[in-house]
Formats: C-alpha cells, sequence, structure tokens
C-alpha cells in the first residue's frame, strides 16, 4: 500500500460550512482547505463570512463567505444557490453553528429555549435536507459532519436547552445515516469538548476555577483548539472513512471519561470567592 493512500485527500470537493465565520467552524473550513476543499463559510454575520473568507483566499484557500439565517429555510436556498453557482456542487456540508448560555431550568425564557433548539437542531435539520434533496437529485455522493458536543453524554446544570439539542443532533444524525446511506450519502458526527477559541476565551471561562476544573476533567492535559476538530472532520469527509456513517466523534481530549462539573455551581462559587474581602 502505498503511503500516499493514507492521507485524506479533499481535492477538488465542494465543502459547505455553518457558522464558519470564526471559531470551530472556521478552524474546520481552514483544515477542509488545506485538504483541498473549496470552502464556502456561512454565518449569520455575513461581513465576517466574507473576511474570514477573504484570510482563507490569502492563505491560498479557495473560499466564499455568504451571509444567512441557518434557521431560515429561504436562506439555506439562497446559499445553496449562491455555492452552486461559485464552486459546483457540494459534496461536503459542516452543520457547526450552535449557540449557548448558561440558565437554570428556572430561569430559562421560552426565547432562549426556542433559540438554542433552533440554532443547533432545526438549522441541522433544515441544511441537512436541503443538501441531501439536491445530492439526490444530481446523483452526487456526500459527507455530512453534524458537530454536537460533549454535552449530548454528559449532563450539566444550567444547559438544560444546549445539553437536549446536542443529543437531539446525535439521534437525528443517526436516523439521516440509515435513509441517506443508500443514496452513497455518509452522515457522521463529532461531539467536542471544551475548546479554545476567540468566543470562548472572551467569556473568561476558560480561566480561574472553571478552566481549572475543565482541565483537571481532560485526562490528555490541554483544552482543544479548532484544528483538533478540524482534522476529524476532514478524516470523516474523506475515503478513509468511506465505510463510516452514523458514528459520533468524541474529540474531547479524553474528557468524557470523567465527565463534566456543573457549570453553575462554579460560576457561584466563583461568584462568592470575587466578593471575600481582599479578593483582587
Amino acid at each position: 500500500m502505498e503511503a500516499s493512500t493514507l492521507t485524506p485527500t479533499l481535492v477538488g470537493d465542494v465543502a459547505i460550512i455553518t457558522g464558519g465565520g470564526s471559531g470551530i467552524g472556521l478552524g474546520i473550513a481552514e483544515c477542509l482547505g488545506r485538504a483541498g476543499a473549496r470552502v464556502v463559510l456561512v454565518d449569520r454575520d455575513g461581513a465576517l463570512a466574507e473576511r474570514s473568507a477573504r484570510e482563507l483566499c490569502a492563505a491560498g484557500i479557495e473560499s466564499i463567505g455568504i451571509g444567512g439565517d441557518v434557521c431560515d429555510a429561504s436562506d439555506v436556498e439562497r446559499a445553496m444557490n449562491a455555492t452552486r453557482e461559485a464552486f459546483g456542487p457540494p459534496r461536503i456540508l459542516v452543520n457547526n453553528a450552535g449557540l449557548a448560555e448558561v440558565k437554570l431550568l428556572v430561569d430559562t425564557s421560552e426565547e432562549l429555549w426556542d433559540a438554542v433548539i433552533d440554532v443547533s437542531l432545526k438549522g441541522t435539520f433544515l441544511w441537512t435536507r436541503a443538501f441531501a434533496r439536491r445530492a439526490i437529485e444530481e446523483t452526487v455522493s456526500g459527507a455530512v459532519v453534524n458537530l454536537a458536543s460533549l454535552n449530548y453524554v454528559a449532563p450539566t446544570d444550567g444547559m438544560s436547552h444546549y445539553c437536549a439539542a446536542k443529543a437531539g443532533v446525535v439521534m437525528f444524525t443517526q436516523v439521516v445515516a440509515g435513509e441517506l446511506a443508500r443514496h452513497g450519502i455518509r452522515v457522521n458526527a463529532i461531539a467536542p469538548g471544551t475548546t479554545r477559541t476567540r468566543t470562548t476565551e472572551e467569556t473568561g471561562r476558560l480561566e480561574g476555577l472553571m478552566g481549572r476544573e475543565f482541565l483537571a476533567r481532560t485526562p490528555l492535559g490541554r483544552l482543544g483548539v479548532p484544528e483538533d476538530l478540524g482534522k476529524a472532520a476532514v478524516f470523516l469527509c474523506s475515503d478513509q472513512a468511506d465505510w463510516i456513517t452514523g458514528e459520533t466523534l468524541l474529540v474531547d481530549g479524553g474528557a468524557h471519561l470523567k465527565g463534566l462539573h456543573s457549570y453553575w455551581d462554579v460560576m457561584q462559587e466563583e461568584m462568592a470567592q470575587a466578593t471575600l474581602p481582599g479578593h483582587q
């Protein structure tokens, strides 16, 4: 066996990444691009998507950015049409867009619940449906990667909406994998652990007591970076994974072995410490 056959390649493929303007989505897009794919960044912030696409182009990765709401079927169709016009039919879809906010159930508004479920679950449904319809019509085999979370198996206080959404993504992945296999479309999921992005760092929750708790529960001794998820996505979208479908790959440094702490309890402890005399 030649060594080159062991290297995942996506040369000539067209990949759509939702929530691709920044963070994990952009990291995945960059990895897919380095593997040879032409990438389409879809983000609610269209200006951000376009700016990030220009940065990828400057790095030698063919890319375009498109603004759109993953929860709006008309925006999804518009982005699919724009992708086809720019690069041709997509073979890869990464449903990355997500939303989370720490709130106990009794303090969770209906609006917040709907927003979290809609972005993570409805958005994944709308995009996968649109992608599958086009792929079946055009007889294009393909690969879908959905972003779940360690929270799909690790319940934690203050995240009822997010845990429910991500558990739904995993079951959706399994059902749709069975439905679309007959059309040559593979559907898998990645479940990230705690990952450093600009957004997560800005919250300050990767530092202090919260950050120490995350690290203590990660056997491999570091938090994730977007490239960790990108490398997993490249594998799942490549021919190296052509006999894998309906799978959820935990990419979390082993954190699932120890489980997650209660975000809410740690936040309360941090606030209590901040009010102690002499605390800086």
